[in-house]
């Protein structure tokens, strides 16, 4: 499993098909994920990057929505940001449509006059998807490199939205420390829907989410 992984960051390839991912290899995906993050969440920390001073919502406001936290990080964020950066991994023209055509309206609710950088991260993943559309409508031409690492890289960066603006607003360097558990995660969840079916993005998404609540809550 870990040679497929490191073949698929080297070299993405596009191989779905309705192939189940087995409920070993989901785990050990799933945990290796979660190593993988803590090293590098150790990392940050020993630098001297504590993320949570710059997050919009301190661990006080998580504690006193616990429970609408937990509803919307497991059973909402996953389904949805999967059909916004996942679901079109297949190069499946009706699906490309679906998730240009929803990153385009997840544009339009969220902007927000002065946030320059998130409306332009929302804007530039929707027109990402309609570009590789139309290269493959117009030109037949497609690239599963491209496709995958533009997806890794719009999902890790829509959220950077989570952090005040002041964190990086001088210093736009950090932005990939800030997202690097999401980039990570990014490449897991790609590597499952490029090989099995998109039901298994959607649960390998919310079965990390609640390991990380799981785990931040056995570690206060």
């Amino acid at each position: 499993m870990i040679q497929s992984l490191k073949s698929f960051v080297i070299n993405p390839e596009i191989r779905y098909g309705h192939k189940e991912l087995p409920m070993r290899d989901f785990l050990y995906l799933l945990f290796l994920d979660l190593i993988v993050t803590g090293i590098c969440l150790l990392f940050l920390f020993l630098i001297g990057l504590d993320k949570s001073a710059f997050h919009k919502m301190n661990p006080e406001e998580i504690n006193e929505n616990l429970f609408f936290f937990m509803v919307m990080a497991i059973l909402l964020a996953p389904p949805l940001e999967e059909f916004l950066f996942r679901y079109y991994l297949n190069y499946n023209t009706k699906n490309m449509w679906i998730s240009a055509i929803l990153l385009f309206l997840l544009f339009m609710a969220v902007f927000e006059t002065g946030d320059h950088l998130g409306n332009s991260i929302y804007f530039l993943s929707a027109m990402f998807v309609i570009t590789m559309l139309a290269l493959k409508l117009l030109f037949g031409y497609t690239s599963a490199k491209i496709l995958i690492w533009g997806s890794i890289l719009s999902f890790a960066l829509y959220h950077i939205t989570n952090y005040k603006t002041e964190a990086f607003t001088h210093e736009y360097f950090i932005i990939p420390f800030l997202v690097l558990p999401q980039l990570i995660g990014g490449v897991f969840l790609a590597f499952i829907r490029a090989h099995y079916r998109f039901i298994h993005c959607i649960l390998f998404h919310a079965a990390f989410n609640a390991g990380v609540i799981a785990l931040s809550r056995l570690m206060e």
